[in-house]
């Protein structure tokens, strides 16, 4: 349970701002600032999806097959898709969720940068991980 704490972490910061009427927004304007904002934290939301979802970054668990890591690439895989899928679902439910507030809106754009978001961050996890992996050469293949 505690690998998926952050991820729950976050879900519950991004439901908590989408509630809000008029959310913080800070640092300087500029265009899209909304969207940027959106596609930060689904980012966030889908590498912690990620990392609860694969248990964890373990050291030797890269290897597509090779080398270990639970089911190699398949499972990987469905890590990525799962990550994605759930966070994508996450901002969904947050739209409808304001459509029903009087001062917001639901907003399909917002869904899309939401799914970009968690999409982006699954190769920055890898990468991320593999950078680890080499640190500790040991990445087991």
């Amino acid at each position: 349970m505690s690998l998926w704490l952050p991820a729950v972490a976050v879900a519950a910061v991004i439901s908590v701002l989408s509630a809000v009427p008029s959310p913080p927004s800070p640092g300087p304007e500029f265009p899209l600032k909304d969207k940027a904002g959106h596609l930060v934290l689904y980012a966030a939301l889908g590498w912690t999806l990620r990392r609860a979802s694969e248990g964890g970054v373990r050291v030797g668990g890269f290897g597509g097959g090779r080398g270990g890591g639970r089911g190699g690439g398949r499972f990987r895989r469905r890590a990525v898709l799962w990550a994605v899928l759930l966070a994508t679902l996450h901002g969904a439910a947050s739209e409808l969720h304001q459509a029903l507030l009087p001062e917001r809106t639901f907003e399909l754009l917002d869904v899309l940068f939401d799914s970009v978001g968690a999409a982006i961050a699954q190769p920055l996890f890898f990468l991320g991980a593999k950078l680890r992996c080499r640190r500790a050469r040991n990445c087991g293949g």
